[in-house]
């Protein structure tokens, strides 16, 4: 049996990368202990399976297809910064969402339910939409912990009508995400 890390997540349009670098370039310049995640890798994850058999992704992909055309596409709009953990020394920057619609709340609970048959189980674990920033790699000033947390993000709106599978690996040395499968949402025609 043949495994890889993969997960489900919600891939983002040019116009977000492109804010969350913004982002970063305003903090990037301090001589920090932070890792930036590189634009490409960014996500919003909506569940993480880790160790996969390679042979669930054919097992499941017809299924998968027919139960993604019953949600409906929807709307994500960025607000704020903020960093986890909340209490604590901070170890992850992030970029969140103004607010947690219906269909993404179906989308979640769906994924969940659906791999516990395949003896995957977070059912305590909740929707907490975000887009990972950055990871701290030591002690970091809590001055600019503030700054991150209070630096206008742009209120950018996007259309959701996919959810990814991706496939976690490193690819010469680098980690990269590979899509596996594209799920669409609605009757749209499958890819």
């Amino acid at each position: 049996m043949k495994t890889i890390r993969t997960f489900f997540a919600i891939p983002l349009p040019d116009q977000i990368i492109f804010e969350m670098f913004r982002i970063q370039s305003n903090f990037s310049k301090y001589d920090v202990p932070i890792k930036w995640v590189n634009p490409d890798n960014m996500h919003i994850t909506m569940k993480f399976l880790g160790k996969t058999d390679r042979e669930l992704l054919d097992k499941t992909n017809k299924e998968l297809i027919n139960r993604f055309k019953e949600f409906t596409n929807f709307k994500l709009q960025l607000s704020y910064n903020g960093y986890f953990p909340s209490k604590g020394k901070p170890r992850v920057l992030w970029t969140g969402m103004k607010e947690i619609p219906r269909q993404m709340k179906q989308v979640f609970y769906f994924l969940n339910s659906y791999f516990t048959k395949y003896s995957y189980d977070e059912s305590g674990r909740k929707l907490s939409p975000h887009i990972t920033q950055a990871r701290i790699k030591g002690k970091i000033e809590k001055d600019l912990i503030g700054k991150f947390k209070s630096f206008q993000v742009e209120p950018l709106e996007f259309n959701v009508n996919k959810i990814v599978w991706f496939e976690s690996t490193h690819i010469n040395n680098i980690l990269t995400y590979v899509p596996l499968r594209e799920f669409l949402l609605g009757d749209n025609k499958q890819q």
